[in-house]
């Protein structure tokens, strides 16, 4: 027994150094939270640690028991009326995320919906995919406070029993097919996320992605969604609508305006 003895002592004095070293009681009641071995109580009211903070509250081990941790403002997401929460909503908003992603239950489809994504991605995934977004996403500028009270607030909209770890792909369409009339008159300038993948290459003009859908950013010029005939007429002559504004007159045929009207998804008018 005694060279059993002297393997274990060692192991049994480094746990308890461990213990000692983050204030752990000396007892625990069955099934217990372990966070309370290193952590100090706070929001008792708001739940266990977990609700708050994620990780696995069994775990003994650092790495395991923080894995996927919430900490700062995205603990937040506890706290739906809250400040934190509030600015992320606000924020959401602002950048109009619901014209590609839903969210809360609301928004367009043709991106990954943020509801099933928010709880199975880890944070710092989120925080990479807001302030370094793919080329069909804008770019908004935000900084890592920003993205974090934007996490916090789809956290609070999101139902944790909806995460789903997958996502969507999308693919081009046929690369050596030829370029629909978006991309032949519009895709210099602009960008467009549809069903069938992204289009356009650059960032000059706005991001299309949702432009007949509330969700669409609203600007002093166009305070509404963008209806069918409005932009029609906006096509036939940009300046005539709005003398300041620096896109030039296209040149379209009316099956070209037709056809972008339908990549972009305008509703079809009643009784057609």
């Amino acid at each position: 027994m005694a060279p059993v003895i002297r393997i274990r002592a060692p192991l049994l004095l480094g746990v308890a150094l461990a213990l000692a070293a983050c204030g752990a009681p000396q007892r625990r009641a069955t099934g217990a939270t372990r966070c309370l071995d290193c952590h100090a109580v706070h929001h008792a009211e708001a739940g266990s640690c977990v609700s708050c903070h994620r990780g696995d509250a069994g775990a003994t081990r650092p790495a395991l028991a923080h894995r996927g941790l919430l900490n700062g403002a995205l603990a937040a997401h506890a706290w739906p009326q809250g400040e934190v929460v509030t600015r992320g909503r606000a924020l959401i908003a602002l950048a109009a995320c619901r014209r590609c992603h839903t969210i809360g239950g609301e928004g367009q489809t043709v991106a990954a919906a943020l509801d099933r994504v928010a709880w199975s991605r880890d944070p710092a995934a989120l925080r990479a995919s807001i302030r370094e977004p793919v080329d069909n996403m804008p770019d908004f500028g935000f900084a890592a406070r920003e993205a974090d009270t934007v996490i916090a607030a789809l956290l609070s909209l999101a139902p944790p029993a909806t995460a789903d770890p997958s996502y969507r792909v999308w693919f081009t369409a046929d690369a050596e097919g030829e370029p629909g009339a978006f991309e032949r008159h519009c895709g210099g300038c602009h960008r467009l996320l549809t069903a069938d993948g992204p289009l356009g290459v650059s960032a000059a003009g706005p991001n299309l992605s949702g432009l007949f859908s509330p969700f669409h950013p609203k600007t002093a010029a166009h305070d509404r969604a963008w209806r069918p005939e409005e932009l029609r007429r906006w096509l036939d002559n940009p300046r005539a609508v709005r003398p300041a504004t620096p896109m030039p007159r296209p040149i379209l045929q009316p099956a070209e305006v037709d056809e972008i009207l339908t990549t972009l998804g305008a509703p079809t008018p009643t009784g057609r």
